[in-house]
């Protein structure tokens, strides 16, 4: 080996030893593509033989899925969108109750193939929930409840602000 080969080999190796090598790509941040909002609506409307019907329905609510992206996105399941949803209820002491996940009332699905749901950039699922319903009434106190909206899919959990709830129902 020459003299001026070993020098550059020496100088190289301090040279990216203080980092002065190449640019190292930072690691890359998974996109925010998707928005889960949830509103109290306290009313369940529905078409009868063409007539709209409404009700009250103290605990319902509607959650709309957003797709921000700029690209497609396939919330499909063996049970439809509505099975990556979940609420995660907080009792008026504060404490998380464990509730079944939304998507286990689905079950009944559970040996069909999946099926793609594209929502397209802008686009919108929406759905209703009742924001109590996973509570059994033997285990509710009085007080106010909040329940968020979680939406998953693969890894990435996206959810609402929380909406608070009255337990008993307050009668209008």
């Amino acid at each position: 080996m020459t003299p001026q080969l070993t020098l550059g080999l020496l100088v190289g190796c301090t040279i990216c030893g203080r980092g002065f090598g190449q640019p190292v790509a930072p690691a890359p941040q998974e996109k925010i593509v998707l928005k889960c909002e949830m509103h109290w609506t306290g009313k369940v409307e529905t078409t009868v033989a063409g007539d709209l019907i409404t009700g009250d329905v103290p605990g319902s609510a509607d959650v709309a899925i957003t797709n921000i992206s700029c690209a497609d996105v396939d919330i499909g399941s063996k049970s439809g969108p509505y099975a990556h949803l979940d609420l995660r209820v907080k009792d008026p002491t504060g404490a998380i109750v464990k509730t079944e996940p939304l998507s286990s009332l689905l079950s009944t699905q559970s040996l069909l193939k999946p099926k793609q749901y594209i929502l397209k950039p802008g686009e919108v699922y929406r759905c209703k929930v009742d924001l109590l319903g996973q509570v059994p009434v033997e285990k509710r106190i009085a007080g106010t409840y909040k329940v968020k909206a979680l939406y998953t899919i693969g890894n990435k959990e996206y959810g609402s602000a929380e909406v608070e709830i009255q337990w008993p129902w307050k009668k209008k």
